[in-house]
């Protein structure tokens, strides 16, 4: 029970720490406005811990190549860092 807690708790670090850098990008950058837009959901759920299943389909991974957003390296690693867990970690066990 103890690392399912703790794996929680770090998908919900990793979701607020994600959602943190696109609100501040945000001010700036309407690609990270779209990009918070598209992943809302699933940032909300994985906060909420309600998120029940790994993800096969995360967006926003263009939005790095083709919006511009690679020049914000602590977004892209936050990025891939939340995408890993909610595509192959195993919170939800």
């Amino acid at each position: 029970m103890a690392i399912l807690e703790i794996t929680r708790a770090n998908l919900k670090s990793l979701a607020e720490n994600l959602e943190g850098l696109l609100i501040q990008y945000s001010a700036t950058d309407d690609a990270a406005t779209a990009l918070l837009r598209s992943l809302s959901d699933l940032i909300q759920s994985a906060k909420n811990g309600t998120l029940k299943n790994n993800v096969d389909d995360v967006p926003g991974r263009l939005s790095f190549t083709e919006k511009g957003l690679l020049q914000y390296q602590e977004l892209e690693e936050a990025y891939a860092l939340f995408k890993l867990e909610i595509t192959l970690g195993d919170f939800w066990r």
